[in-house]
C-alpha cells in the first residue's frame, strides 16, 4: 500500500493536532496506561521490549517500515526513559517533535515524488 498522502492545505491543522493531541495521548496510553501494567506482569526487561513492540505495531497502519522500526526503537527509549524518570512531559514533548519532522519530510518527500 501507498503511505498516506494529506492534502497539502491540511497539513497546518494535523501537525498540530499531533504535536498537541495524538503524541500526548499516545504516550499516556503506552507509558501509564500499558506500560505500568506490563511492569507488574512480566521482567522489566520484558515490559521494555513489549512495550516497544507493541507500539511499533500501533504504527504498521502507516505502511512505512521506517516508522515502524522507528516505532519499535523510540517506544523502547521512551519506555527506558519514563522508567527511570516517571516524567512523561518530556517524552511527550520528544514524541512530538519526532513525529512532527517525520511527518513533515514524509509529506514533502512524497509529494516531490510523486509530481516527478
Amino acid at each position: 500500500p501507498e503511505p498516506m498522502i494529506y492534502p497539502k492545505y491540511s497539513l497546518i491543522p494535523i501537525l498540530f493536532l499531533y504535536a498537541f493531541i495524538s503524541a500526548p495521548l499516545q504516550e499516556l496510553f503506552f507509558r501509564i496506561l500499558y506500560f505500568e501494567r506490563l511492569l507488574t506482569a512480566m521482567p522489566t526487561i520484558l515490559a521494555f521490549l513489549f512495550s516497544a513492540f507493541i507500539f511499533a505495531i500501533f504504527h504498521l497502519q502507516f505502511h512505512n517500515k521506517f516508522l515502524t522500526i522507528g516505532s519499535f526503537l523510540s517506544g523502547l527509549v521512551w519506555s527506558i526513559v519514563y522508567f527511570y524518570t516517571g516524567n512523561l512531559i518530556i517524552i511527550s514533548i520528544s514524541h512530538a517533535l519526532i513525529g512532527l519532522v517525520f511527518s513533515y519530510h514524509a509529506h514533502v518527500i512524497t509529494r516531490k515524488f510523486n509530481s516527478s
